[in-house]
């Protein structure tokens, strides 16, 4: 007859303690944890095996664009009242860099305006003189350009001023020469006259 095992450690010798733990039967968490750790020992071989490793790499480098710099500058130059990109910026074709003030490039728009429509209106004061006409100036100058026509049309008014004294003038001289003329002619005159006469004389009197 086998003897019964007691569950009480108290009751056991010292020498039958290793044989009586082999012979408990496993318990049940430990062989879920034995299957977990076989398990996840398994998938992590099978991921060493298939999954891809990055290795990171730290390195001093410098970064080189593939075309030439270009230097953004203004020809003219002026006054930065905002500056839109930064050093470093990636920027696109036609995008603004800088706003400049408006005033220099206005100040210079209005004097070249100006000049312009001085221009035209000189020209237009040049063609009315030619074809012997007063001056139509475009309403693209007159409008821009009131003083610049106003003084134009008063030079107009002045030369045919000029021009009419000088007719006169011409006219005047001509009736001085006209008159030299008859008295030269008269002269002559006189003078053929008393060649005739003196030759006739001298007729007379030769043998």
């Amino acid at each position: 007859m086998e003897a019964e095992l007691t569950t009480s450690p108290a009751l056991l010798p010292s020498a039958g303690l290793d044989h009586f733990t082999r012979a408990l039967p496993p318990a049940r968490a430990a062989r879920l944890l034995l299957w977990s750790i076989a398990g996840f020992s398994a998938a992590m071989l099978l991921w060493a095996g298939l999954a891809g490793l990055n290795e990171p790499a730290v390195a001093i480098g410098r970064v080189a664009p593939s075309r030439p710099l270009q230097v953004a500058s203004n020809l003219e130059g002026g006054v930065i009242t905002a500056i839109l990109a930064r050093p470093g910026d990636k920027v696109q074709a036609g995008q603004v860099l800088m706003r400049l003030d408006p005033g220099l490039a206005d100040a210079d728009f209005g004097r070249s305006s100006a000049m312009a429509n001085a221009l035209a209106a000189r020209i237009a004061r040049l063609e009315a003189e030619v074809d012997g006409r007063a001056p139509e100036f475009p309403a693209a100058v007159a409008a821009p350009a009131p003083a610049a026509v106003a003084a134009k049309r008063a030079l107009w008014s002045a030369r045919q001023g000029d021009k009419g004294a000088a007719a006169a003038g011409g006219a005047a001289r001509a009736d001085g020469a006209a008159r030299t003329l008859a008295q030269a002619e008269a002269q002559a005159r006189s003078a053929n006259e008393a060649r005739a006469q003196a030759a006739r004389e001298a007729a007379m009197i030769g043998p």
